[in-house]
């Protein structure tokens, strides 16, 4: 009988821990997001979307890490004058890439809250034109980065996401904006 309770008693703890050690097996996804980004330097906001890919690890159901790489699809221009002449900027993110810790704390099977937090480098394309001169130019530079969301949790691998996301900031600078994205677990 004794030996029946504990092997019995080994049985459960083993399930018990297989059940847990599945669930957070899959942990790998990748995703996509298209990305509504301001760029504000106080003087000026520019406008850019960025299309972002994404490769991330769950270690558990509530800590992960992730990798992205995003590519600027858009930007925008202000025109202002100058000593009486026009001049007109234009700026908009060329690329960024970056790494995150990252957590999840569901509230639903379906619906988690989220939030990301790491390093980032940026590339922003910049274009003067004044006196029919043009300059254009790259700023390049890297900025802790953070975003909260949520998550909804379509099916058991494909999850649909939104994040407002502080993408860049220095002291008087910053890139931010909301995301709508895609991430499929496998």
């Amino acid at each position: 009988m004794k030996r029946i309770l504990i092997s019995a008693a080994i049985a459960a703890t083993s399930l018990a821990f297989a059940n847990t050690a599945l669930a957070n097996d899959n942990g790998m996804y990748v995703g996509a997001s298209y990305d509504m980004m301001t760029i504000d330097d106080s003087a000026d906001k520019f406008d850019t979307n960025v299309l972002t890919l994404k490769l991330g690890k769950n270690f558990t159901q509530n800590l992960g890490i992730e990798l992205v790489y995003g590519v600027g699809v858009s930007d925008s221009s202000v025109t202002g004058i100058f000593d009486g002449e026009p001049v007109t900027a234009t700026a908009g993110v060329k690329n960024y890439y970056g790494a995150y810790l990252t957590g999840v704390n569901p509230v639903t099977d379906q619906i988690s809250l989220t939030g990301k937090i790491g390093w980032t480098n940026t590339t922003l394309d910049v274009k003067g034109t004044y006196l029919g001169e043009t300059v254009k130019t790259e700023f390049d530079d890297d900025s802790f980065s953070w975003s909260v969301g949520a998550l909804y949790k379509a099916t058991e691998a494909v999850s649909l996401t939104a994040d407002y996301t502080l993408l860049y900031m220095d002291g008087d600078s910053d890139i931010k904006g909301f995301t709508l994205g895609a991430k499929y677990a496998f």
